[in-house]
């Protein structure tokens, strides 16, 4: 195999050949491809890339107006083709900067070939891939080597100090999102040690109004808040519990709140409910017989062991009871030792007698009177 030697191609060994380096000509039965002379060109002025001569891929017409497509070299070596814009009057397309642009063809609507009347040569004659002057220029030169770090001074030493992106995933992982945490808890002054301090807050800030916060007391050691964001009021015990905070374990501005608290009819102050309650009595209670002053009394009602038959047929009410008043024996007993004013047999009248009233079924009544030596005397009346 003949050794190849550089610039490729015997064409190119004869003087003024240059005119001739990749050249670009229209083909000897023209078509829609045109044809790359052989020739080469210095890579980021350390390596030759060398090219044989080699035709383009077919160039597709335009469906109206005309346009500008260009001929070009990778830094590979190979060709290709960077179309332009379609128009009336259209513009040179732009090229990326690693490519070589040999020639511009004009390519109007309906054109089957290109000719070399449609080929305008753009060859520059400069190394294609070389690195810019000017670091704006490094556009999509993003590989690997595009440019060196230790070619700007102190880069490394900058790139070196600054937080790589897994770290700083791995730091964004352990904060609160803006809309909340999915943590059961959040601390305040997290790893704190030694003295206490300083207080922290929880604060709301409301515009034009002002901010409402809680804050943990340090000094007093409890928990305060502030409705207008200045005065602070305490929540006492931490013990919320009926009998761990009263009125005289409040702060004096929540006292002068209770105290100048003016409530409407649906509500009774501490007074109120004690009078009320004064004259009720207790679910369970007794009362003696002395309690019942007034009313009356069913039968329900009596004390047990009671007949109330023998007391009244119904009710007995007090002014009934008040009418044997002053009885200290049983009635019944006292009742005993009484005769019947309906045929009175047998009874013994001894001393004055006077004004017994006898009276017969026939309505005739007569006056009876017996005195000290025993007569009797009848009177009609």
């Amino acid at each position: 195999m003949p050794i190849v030697r550089p610039p490729y191609g015997n064409e190119l060994l004869k003087t003024g050949a240059i005119s001739a380096l990749l050249k670009v000509t229209a083909q000897d039965t023209p078509n829609m491809t045109v044809r790359i002379g052989p020739g080469g060109y210095w890579k980021e002025e350390v390596e030759f890339v060398q090219t044989a001569k080699v035709n383009s891929a077919a160039i597709v017409a335009p469906i109206a107006d005309a346009r500008y497509d260009m001929v070009c070299l990778k830094d590979t070596g190979l060709p290709t083709i960077v179309s332009g814009i379609t128009g009336v009057n259209p513009a040179l397309p732009t090229v990326p900067p690693n490519y070589l642009p040999l020639a511009a063809i004009f390519v109007q609507a309906g054109q089957l070939a290109i000719t070399d009347t449609c080929i305008y040569d753009m060859r520059p004659f400069f190394k294609a891939g070389s690195r810019p002057s000017n670091h704006n220029l490094l556009i999509s030169r993003n590989v690997p080597d595009a440019h060196e770090i230790t070619a700007i001074t102190g880069l490394q030493a900058l790139l070196d100090g600054k937080v790589s992106l897994l770290d700083v995933n791995g730091l964004l992982d352990t904060k609160a999102d803006v809309t909340g945490t999915s943590s059961s808890s959040f601390a305040l002054n997290k790893g704190a040690s030694g003295i206490a301090g300083p207080e922290a807050y929880f604060s709301v800030e409301r515009g034009a109004e002002p901010t409402v916060s809680i804050r943990w007391n340090e000094i007093l050691e409890l928990w305060q808040f502030t409705n207008d964001g200045t005065n602070w009021q305490s929540f006492n015990s931490p013990d919320l519990s009926p009998g761990i905070v009263t009125y005289a374990t409040l702060d004096s501005g929540l006292q002068d709140f209770v105290d100048n608290h003016d409530h409407d009819a649906r509500y009774y102050t501490q007074a109120e409910v004690d009078s009320l309650l004064g004259t009720k009595v207790d679910p369970i209670h007794i009362h003696s017989a002395a309690d019942i002053t007034t009313g009356t009394l069913a039968e329900a009602r009596l004390p047990i062991g009671i007949d109330p038959a023998k007391l009244a047929n119904g009710t007995v009410s007090t002014e009934e009871f008040q009418h044997v008043s002053g009885v200290t024996n049983p009635i019944q007993a006292q009742l005993d030792t009484k005769i019947s004013k309906v045929n009175p047999d047998d009874i013994e009248i001894t001393g004055s007698l006077n004004g017994i009233i006898l009276q017969s079924v026939n309505g005739t009544r007569w006056r009876l009177t017996v005195n000290n030596t025993g007569a009797v005397v009848t009177t009609s009346i």
